[in-house]
Parts: structure tokens; sequence; C-alpha cells
């Protein structure tokens, strides 16, 4: 058993140098996995917050009062007199930050840009008025919440989409910066 201890401990600083490399190498995999599921994690995490508060402002543009008479809505025109998430000043009061809010409305734009080329099978529910520059909600099209859920449900922001959009925003303050 002594000659067994003494090998142990003439060994014992090389199986230490060796299990840390061993220890290093799986360490970095571990840690480059562990990056790569927290960006889509957060991806995921943030695309349902966008989703929570586009569904939050569709709730507030369909309020009524007892006469049907909408409450945060225009009723001749649409317009939405409320703060919507994908505002640029007020966003926060949804929970989101700038950048979330940013990726919420280039995504929004695009569905809009999509419909007027024909290349979605549902007109949007929120669009732009770049006049006005003013956001109206389509009750046209979507004249009860149940319609204007069944687009939320279909036009959900998923983490990939969230993950492209966020990087297209990226890429236009870039632009815009070296510009400016």
């Amino acid at each position: 058993m002594n000659r067994h201890m003494t090998t142990f401990y003439a060994r014992k600083p090389e199986v230490r140098r060796e299990s840390r490399t061993v220890y290093r190498k799986a360490h970095q995999r571990a840690k480059s996995k562990a990056e790569n599921l927290s960006r889509l994690a957060k991806a995921k995490a943030t695309a349902e917050l966008a989703n929570e508060a586009l569904h939050a402002v569709t709730v507030l543009a369909y309020e009524t009062l007892s006469d049907g008479t909408p409450v945060n809505v225009d009723p001749v025109t649409g317009d939405l007199l409320i703060v919507a998430p994908w505002s640029s000043k007020r966003y926060h009061e949804y929970g989101l930050r700038r950048s979330e809010a940013d990726v919420l409305r280039a995504y929004l734009l695009h569905l809009q840009a999509m419909a007027a080329k024909g290349q979605t099978p549902l007109p949007p529910l929120f669009t732009f008025d770049e006049v006005g520059r003013r956001w109206a909600v389509n009750r046209a099209d979507y004249p009860t919440f149940e319609a204007a859920e069944q687009w939320l449900a279909r036009y959900q922001l998923t983490p990939e989409a969230w993950l492209q959009w966020r990087d297209h925003i990226r890429k236009e303050r870039r632009k815009w910066r070296k510009q400016g």
C-alpha cells in the first residue's frame, strides 16, 4: 500500500496538469454552448415580452364603453389614442427597452409593407400613416377582438424573427452613425 501511495504522490503533479487541460477544454466547449443557448434563451424571452406588449396594446385598442364606442381608438379614423409599445419615447410603459421597441416597430412596418405588396395572406392589424405619422388599428378587417387575436396568433414574433430584426436594426444604426 505504501508503494501505491508513493507512486500516486509522484504522479500527482502530472495528473493535476492533465486534468486542468482536459477541464479547460471541456469548460471552453461548455461555455461556448452556454453562450449560444443563452442568446437563444434571451431571444425567446424578448420575443415573448414583445408579443405580450403587442397583445396588451391590442386589448386596450378593443376596449369599449357600454355602448360599444372604442375608448382608446378614434372611432372614425381608427388612430390609436394611447401610447404604443413600439413608440420611440414611451415604450418603457410596456416594460420594453428602446431597442426592443425599435425591433417591434420594424417588424410591424415590414408586415405592413409585405401586405401592401400582397405577400401576406392577412392585412396588418396595426398600420402606420406616413403622412400623419400616426398608428391606427385596422378595425375594418378586424372588427372584433377575437379577429385581432387570430392575427396576433399568426404573426407573433418568433425568436428567429426577433434575432433577424434585431440584427437589421443594429446594421441600420451603424449606417446612420457613419453618415452622421
